[in-house]
């Protein structure tokens, strides 16, 4: 470290933000506007990124003036206007430009459930504190322009009419080239359809899709090489340098690529002046410069991975070469076998380039794993082995698309020629990320890492670099398998998951609808409901993430109150969904309502995936030995012209904690339930649809007793859910009331004494 101050600097520099914003609770991005505020919005025009549907345009400078307030100006930083594509044309906007309009304040969504999609934390970790939306014309109030910008700006458009003419203009998989060159070249990812990004996150392989080091050192050092045939250093250095800095403004500017085209310069640099190019100074350098723009990019997982694999490849990589790669005097030192000589000459072949390959990918993976696991929760365990295969395919792909996007504005045929091999290329590695996603084991489920874990796990690694490095001075005994023994440790950091002694309950955040998981201290793990009527896509976008940030990879059994969209949507999703990393499902109970569409759709969903589907009526019961779920209504034979007459009460017990949940349960439901004196008293009731007011009768909240009531409710739904005529039977009986739509998730902690811990979600995130 002391060789390297201003790497040092750099870490002490991010452990700083670490301790003010985990530590102290500084908030970089805090915005104070309301949602669904006017003002007037004045800004720097700074790019304009391509959406699916829309334009967005990042305004720098950005000055903010509340209409009720006059000369209350608030200075916002950079932010983010969304405008349709037709009034962006119309616009006539163009970078460096200063504008001014009436603009909609937008709040960011916020995650509602563990593992969900945190728009404002994504665009806080961009640097973006605030959204808008236009409520008049935009009017240019300065004309001045950023040449550079501009000029990126049209020659993206121009390479993008290019890749359209050579690859795009024939079927969908010409369409879906396009679209993949696009994302390589320019940056502009808009044209992926969700399934190829998702193949690729899962094979491991998605960083392809990103301008990152792969792509600056690619297309950076291939053109310095060139000039360097024909002109001097410097001014190939220059030239070169120039250019990659263009190319990192064109493609968006994200931290990967700044990061590499900082290291890039920096190795120019060296060059230039004679002096030896340190990788992690150049690192920490680029590091310092990113995180003073803006510190949130610590919290960003493409920094993260950016940054984690060069430190992989400086650090990590080096400390195994070292272990595995023994020079001839290391080997003599270590043993005097002939074994280790043979072992040495061996590796010193032909094997020792694809060795240190493997050893380049496998620290890459292993360093950035935490990093992986707590962004996508799952782990691609073929991607070391795919990325040896992609990587150098990526140089073929990137230089021929590149030469023939270029040339392509010039002649269409040429283009199409150059970029030819490449389509063939790309469509070898889709196959194969098809075959992958067909083995089950390819992708493990892994759950959130812990944060003492990531501690744990870096501790480890920062261990092993050190004892590489000072066994290797003092000539001290190491073999091969203690690489083997490192790995096998830091692996069940990630992968081993210790035995709980409570019982959590989770009823999920689904807005309008319903879905509660209960994970049984014995391992099983039931989930009960998964609909939404608010939500499109709900298994995608909530559930599936949710489950996975937990670990779930298996639902032992799926149980459905009732065949309503609200409560079954997300479970036929989840059994329509395909590849690995599906969570499985090992049986449905139900109970039976004949004539209904969304019975019938779930039994034929069911069977096409082999999962037992069971009718669900009173009398029954799940028991793992741990917990137990023992099903109130309906009576078997049971028959009601309304669906939510059907819905299922389950009793559970563990230990001494009882619970109720109750589905979408009638008055005329619940008076039945209470004349037959079915009714237990429990800890927890799940509040009946979804707070009704025609539900949770007196008598029947009564009977229960609960000490907490949970209701599922969208955030200012129509319905007017939970009603406050429940809410005021529920706080008369005594009972703590939580609402998914006042604090996303509700997470419940019981323990067999029948003592609840209780959180929401957006109190601890």
């Amino acid at each position: 470290m002391k060789k390297r101050p201003v790497f040092t600097a750099a870490l002490l520099f991010a452990l700083l933000i670490l301790l003010l914003k985990g530590v102290c609770g500084v908030d970089f991005s805090r915005c104070s506007f309301s949602d669904g505020e006017v003002m007037q919005l004045t800004g720097t025009v700074r790019a304009v990124q391509n959406k699916t549907n829309s334009r967005a345009v990042l305004l720098s400078s950005a000055l903010c003036e509340r209409e009720y307030s006059e000369g209350n100006v608030i200075r916002a930083g950079t932010v983010i206007l969304n405008l349709d594509p037709e009034a962006y044309e119309q616009s006539g906007i163009l970078p460096g430009n200063r504008v001014t309009l009436k603009a909609e304040y937008q709040a960011f969504k916020q995650a509602r459930n563990a593992g969900n999609f945190d728009e404002q934390a994504y665009y806080a970790s961009q640097g973006i504190r605030a959204k808008f939306r236009p409520e008049d014309e935009i009017r240019i109030v300065s004309r001045r322009i950023d040449v550079i910008r501009v000029a990126m700006q049209r020659l993206k458009e121009k390479l993008a009419d290019s890749i359209q003419g050579i690859a795009g203009k024939g079927d969908d998989e010409g369409k879906d080239f396009a679209a993949f060159l696009l994302a390589i070249i320019t940056g502009d990812r808009s044209g992926l359809d969700t399934e190829t990004k998702d193949l690729y996150r899962k094979s491991g392989i998605a960083h392809i899709l990103a301008i990152s080091g792969l792509h600056i050192s690619l297309v950076g050092m291939a053109l310095f090489s060139f000039l360097r045939k024909r002109l001097p250093f410097v001014p190939s250095a220059l030239i070169s340098g120039a250019v990659m800095i263009c190319f990192c403004i064109m493609s968006g500017e994200s931290a990967s690529a700044v990061r590499a085209t900082v290291m890039f310069l920096l190795r120019l640099l060296a060059q230039c002046l004679g002096k030896t190019f340190d990788m992690l100074t150049a690192l920490g350098v680029s590091a310092i410069f990113l995180l003073i723009e803006n510190p949130m990019y610590l919290f960003y997982s493409g920094f993260l991975l950016s940054f984690g694999a060069i430190l992989a490849l400086g650090l990590l990589a080096p400390a195994v070469e070292r272990i595995v790669l023994p020079g001839r005097q290391e080997s003599a030192a270590l043993s005097g076998g002939s074994f280790v000589r043979a072992y040495d000459r061996g590796i010193k072949s032909r094997l020792q380039p694809f060795i240190r390959s493997l050893i380049a990918s496998g620290s890459v993976t292993m360093f950035t794993l935490p990093m992986i696991v707590n962004s996508y929760y799952e782990v691609p365990l073929f991607s070391v082995f795919l990325n040896l295969f992609v990587i150098p395919g990526m140089s073929v792909v990137l230089g021929s698309g590149l030469a023939g996007t270029i040339l392509g504005l010039i002649s269409l045929f040429l283009g199409r020629f150059l970029v030819g091999g490449s389509y063939y290329l790309v469509s070898l590695i889709e196959i194969i990320c098809g075959l992958i996603d067909q083995v089950s084991f390819s992708t493990v489920v892994c759950g959130n890492m812990a944060g003492w874990k990531v501690f744990v796990y870096y501790g480890i690694l920062l261990v092993f670099c050190l004892y590489s490095r000072v066994g290797r001075k003092r000539r001290k005994k190491a073999s091969p398998l203690t690489v083997l023994g490192v790995l096998t440790v830091l692996l069940l950091l990630v992968f081993l998951d210790f035995a709980q002694s409570n019982l959590p309950i989770t009823m999920f955040d689904v807005d309008q609808g319903e879905s509660i998981l209960l994970e049984s201290p014995s391992g099983a793990v039931y989930m009960i409901d998964g609909g939404s009527s608010s939500v499109t896509d709900l298994y995608k976008y909530r559930l599936e993430s949710a489950l996975k940030y937990r670990g779930i990879s298996r639902l032992d059994a799926v149980i459905i109150t009732h065949p309503d969209t609200d409560h079954i949507s997300g479970i036929l999703d989840m059994l329509q969904k395909e590849g690995a990393g599906r969570i499985q499902v090992g049986r449905i109970l139900i109970p039976y309502v004949p004539d209904n569409e969304n019975y019938q759709m779930l039994l034929a969903a069911a069977e096409e995936q082999s999962i037992p589907v069971s009718g669900l009526h009173a009398g029954m019961t799940i028991d793992d030995g741990e917990v137990s779920l023992q099903c109130l209504h309906p009576s078997s034979g049971f028959v009601s012209e309304e669906v939510n007459a059907y819905s299922a009460v389950l009793h559970l017990q563990y230990g001494s904690f009882d619970a109720l949940f109750t589905g979408d349960l009638s008055a005329e439901e619940e008076q039945l339930l209470l004349s037959e004196q079915r009714i237990p008293a429990c800890e927890l009731l799940k509040v009946a649809h979804h707070g009704s007011r025609n539900s949770s009768s007196e008598a029947f909240v009564k009977a229960v007793g609960p000490k907490l009531s949970v209701v599922s409710a969208g955030v200012d739904n129509s319905y007017g859910h939970p009603h406050p005529d429940t809410l005021k039977r529920l706080e008369e009986a005594g009972s703590r009331i939580c609402v998914t739509a006042e604090g996303g998730e509700i997470m419940i902690e019981a323990d067999r004494n029948g003592r609840m811990q209780v959180r929401q979600w957006q109190d601890v995130s």
